[in-house]
């Protein structure tokens, strides 16, 4: 799992305790991703099988698709997924990670957390689809846009997500429509 700057609620539903994810926001050593010593955030958690995060934007996208090859190649049935904001569909990493895992047929979910704003643009002015997951269609993956205010939702699409890349052996792009309660900065 390859977990976006937002995921708090990711991270704590993988086992990290709140007061963990105080201890990682004011940098202690106790911070069980870095000991303190990287960007609140920036998650790890070996338990749990999470890899840390680079602070570029999309660079976690590649790094997915290289990790779903590894465990292809390892003939492992394990699924990874990496989360991203949709500002991150305009970078190139994004394109190269989406058509590498289509090409190879990986199982790897792409899971975007569309929140209507690419830092301080609006998605009208990132992209001329409406929804981030029809981009999906260019490298002859699947796709679905879940409500992701629906927490029920976004696990239920997950779960079968999950499912069928082992049932099909192909990548999936989620797409979770939400929106911002505050700027980005």
């Amino acid at each position: 799992m390859l977990p976006y700057y937002r995921d708090v609620g990711v991270m704590l539903v993988l086992g990290v305790t709140p007061f963990e994810v105080l201890l990682g926001l004011l940098a202690k050593a106790g911070d069980p991703s870095s000991g303190g010593r990287q960007m609140s955030c920036h998650w790890s958690y070996p338990a749990a099988r999470v890899v840390m995060r680079s602070s570029v934007i999309v660079a976690n996208l590649p790094h997915a698709a290289d990790i779903a090859y590894a465990s292809k190649l390892r003939g492992l049935a394990e699924v990874t997924i990496a989360y991203f904001g949709e500002g991150a569909t305009s970078e190139g990493d994004f394109h190269e990670a989406l058509n590498f895992a289509s090409i190879h047929r990986l199982l790897v979910i792409f899971f975007c957390e569309n929140n209507g704003y690419a830092i301080s643009e609006s998605t009208e002015k990132q992209m001329a689809v409406r929804h981030v997951a029809e981009r999906a269609r260019g490298y002859g993956m699947r796709h679905a846009t879940v409500d992701g205010n629906d927490v029920l939702a976004v696990y239920e699409e997950t779960r079968w997500s999950v499912e069928e890349a082992r049932r099909r052996g192909a990548p999936k792009l989620i797409e979770a429509s939400t929106y911002r309660l505050g700027p980005h900065t």
